[in-house]
């Protein structure tokens, strides 16, 4: 098996790159790609530099993004870490749920672009949202982590992260009734967490 390319005609018959393999009894060509950048627009919503989120109620919604009126939401990564110690040693407990309606209590965070050069976004976020939380739909994903009570090394916190590699993103469509929460399952004393999420905005 070795590099090879595939004729595209356009006048002069350009090649282009390509790998050849045999799959069953068909040799195939891969086609060779160099990714270019990403180009849909980017953005962040993070309680950290801001607020730390008590764990300390279990149910809370911790966190939640809401998609604008116009555009869809394709979240891409979830990052919790502890940044207030534990009252003791204790196995927290989060996950993700889809929202059909949005909290209106906590407090109100603007997402950024990672990209100075795109428009704001149409995206809303909110966290510590205890009293008036949204309407949960359907469950995602959940993840857990020990919340130590004392510093550990190397960087003295502990954290967790739901990474969507080499899969589909979770889509929120358009509306200001779709959206995610990030979900408190233990009631942990003392300690609290700071939340980032990263996601894309696209009209498709």
């Amino acid at each position: 098996m070795a590099e090879s390319y595939t004729n595209i005609t356009e006048g002069s018959g350009k090649k282009q790159h390509s790998f050849q393999r045999t799959i069953g009894a068909n040799a195939v060509e891969d086609n060779v790609v160099i990714a270019g950048e990403p180009y849909l627009a980017s953005y962040v919503a993070t309680v950290a530099g801001v607020a730390n989120v008590s764990v300390a109620n279990v149910n809370d919604h911790l966190m939640q993004l809401m998609a604008g009126a116009s555009l869809n939401l394709y979240v891409r990564r979830v990052h919790i870490a502890q940044q207030v110690l534990a009252g003791s040693a204790t196995l927290g407990a989060w996950s993700l749920c889809r929202l059909t309606t949005a909290g209106t209590g906590g407090s109100a965070l603007t997402p950024r672009p990672l990209d100075p050069g795109d428009a704001a976004s149409g995206a809303t976020a909110r966290y510590a949202v205890t009293a008036s939380k949204g309407t949960e739909g359907v469950f995602l994903f959940g993840e857990s982590m020990m919340l130590p009570s004392t510093a550990v090394a190397p960087a003295g916190r502990s954290d967790v992260s739901f990474d969507l590699l080499r899969t589909k993103a979770i889509r929120i469509p358009a509306g200001t009734s779709n959206g995610i929460a990030i979900k408190n399952g233990a009631a942990i004393a003392s300690a609290s967490v700071v939340i980032t999420i990263w996601f894309d905005e696209a009209n498709f």
